[in-house]
């Protein structure tokens, strides 16, 4: 089968997968009456973070470990300054309390646990994957925990919709995302090769953009439905899920090895980059009354990372 097909196939597959499984998933959620500040960050984050989980379980199988780093860093930078870039400048988005207080520290904090980890052990083994999915597991009881009580509280209204449907389709998506990320991954290997380029370089530009076009979608869909901190935490719960479940759970089946040490010298530092310039964003007073200014910026700093990634 042609190389382009397969990875069109592949794309298409685990786009319409994840969609069908981010809107699943949220109907199940607000049949509990869950607010929609937990399901962003939470179910929502989960569900835009399968098609990575997808691609990095197949990946391993491979022994394709470049596009696992690939994957899962370059999603990270493309929903900081792709993603939230694009949000910016045509939203006005003020960031929570919950937001600045807890969220923003643990997507830093987990970006520097990982950049630590890999500078030492030049990998992501079975342990380092337990850390990861305790610190996921803490992270959680405690967002879940203050958002609750906190005035990021907010009631939804009684969703009524047939729940056994919504499983039915869950699964299908779960199917499209398996056969999805098998063919993408094939597509990739086949075009890396033609084009004499590594797995790396496809990894960080057809297939990071490819998997954060969910993330994208969502927000637009959250901003037109008013829902701006849904949108907010789903590109925030996304990155944290992407670094500690996809790579925990993918770690569980192999050690992630480095193969190209351009993944250490140049994309893990964008990564912690692109991290510090979200805080000063969340956090500075001026760039928050000047969302297209911060968008702009973000762009900016996505395009100048694409050039380094490829050259």
């Amino acid at each position: 089968m042609n190389s382009y097909f397969l990875f069109f196939i592949g794309l298409s597959l685990l786009l319409i997968g994840g969609d069908f499984l981010v809107k699943s998933s949220t109907k199940i959620s607000k049949n509990f009456n869950i607010p929609s500040f937990i399901i962003g960050l939470t179910v929502v984050s989960f569900a835009t973070s399968a098609p990575e989980l997808f691609i990095s379980l197949e990946a391993i199988n491979n022994q394709n470990y470049d596009i696992i780093f690939g994957n899962v860093i370059g999603s990270n930078i493309a929903n900081i300054c792709l993603v939230l870039a694009i949000t910016l400048i045509f939203v006005n988005v003020r960031f929570s309390d919950l937001t600045k207080k807890i969220d923003i520290p643990f997507l830093l904090f987990s970006t520097l646990l990982f950049s630590a980890f890999l500078f030492i052990f030049k990998s992501i083994s079975f342990w380092i994957g337990i850390v990861f999915i305790f610190f996921i597991s803490l992270y959680l009881f405690i967002v879940t925990k203050k958002s609750y009580v906190g005035k990021d509280n907010e009631k939804q209204s009684k969703f009524k919709s047939n729940i056994v449907p919504q499983f039915l389709i869950l699964l299908i998506s779960a199917v499209m995302l398996k056969f999805g990320a098998e063919w993408l991954i094939s597509g990739v290997t086949r075009i890396a090769v033609d084009f004499g380029v590594s797995d790396r370089v496809i990894a960080f530009t057809l297939v990071a953009v490819g998997t954060s076009l969910p993330e994208l979608s969502t927000s637009f869909v959250a901003i037109y439905k008013k829902e701006k901190n849904l949108a907010v935490g789903n590109l925030i719960g996304s990155n944290i899920f992407n670094l500690l479940i996809v790579l925990g759970i993918t770690s569980m089946f192999g050690n992630i090895k480095i193969v190209d040490t351009r993944v250490l010298t140049n994309d893990v530092l964008f990564l912690i980059a692109s991290t510090f310039i979200l805080c000063v964003i969340v956090y500075s007073t001026y760039l928050n009354k000047n969302n297209k200014l911060s968008g702009i910026m973000l762009l900016c700093f996505y395009i100048l990372f694409l050039i380094t990634a490829t050259v």
